[in-house]
């Protein structure tokens, strides 16, 4: 007696399912961050990485910071301002010595001239000199002898000459600090970062030159 023909379903095989099951084992890769940072840091000390944007960008202004704190001290500045005082004295002397011999006047007769077109006079005389050679270099003849500069406050990566506007203005400033008693001169005496009061009204620093 012939057996019946028994049936067995088989299910059509994924291609992509065998091709799945037949590829090796991989395991994860593991990404080279750590790695590289350690070999940086080994190859480039305990103080991290010395090369790159952020790096180098720490530097600048580390290294600004330094020069403009280095002028802090009070000596150089009242140094400086001490020999452009007797220049701008000297200057405004010659002036008045050559006006008065071209009227016929001696230093007696002072009070002949007009005093407020003279004082206006030496004050355009004295602030051209000191708007001129801050402008020309951030120096005047007595910062050059004392070692300062004057340079913008902010920002700090910005251009280290000082503006013509800028440097009038600091200029018409000095006017202001000498007023009263030159009070707003001592203020660098008594400031952290050693700004007076016309470097306030500029936005201006005296660093080392």
């Amino acid at each position: 007696m012939p057996y019946p023909e028994r049936r067995t379903s088989r299910q059509p095989i994924n291609p992509s399912a065998k091709r799945t099951r037949a590829e090796p084992h991989r395991p994860p890769v593991s990404s080279p961050t750590k790695s590289s940072h350690d070999r940086l840091t080994r190859s480039c000390g305990p103080c991290g990485p010395i090369s790159g944007i952020g790096s180098r960008a720490t530097r600048l202004t580390s290294g600004q910071t330094e020069e403009r704190t280095d002028a802090r001290s009070a000596g150089p500045r009242l140094l400086g301002a001490v020999i452009d005082l007797i220049i701008a004295a000297g200057i405004d002397a010659v002036v008045l010595y050559y006006t008065l011999r071209l009227c016929g006047l001696s230093f007696a007769d002072l009070r002949a001239l007009p005093p407020v077109p003279m004082f206006g006079f030496l004050a355009l005389l004295n602030g051209g000199y000191l708007t001129l050679f801050t402008a020309a270099g951030g120096q005047t003849i007595g910062k050059m002898l004392a070692g300062t500069r004057v340079v913008p406050a902010a920002p700090a990566d910005g251009p280290r000459r000082l503006a013509v506007a800028a440097a009038l203005l600091r200029a018409a400033a000095c006017f202001v600090s000498l007023l009263p008693i030159g009070a707003g001169f001592l203020m660098a005496v008594f400031r952290a970062d050693g700004r007076a009061l016309h470097d306030e009204i500029a936005d201006t620093h005296v660093v080392r030159a």
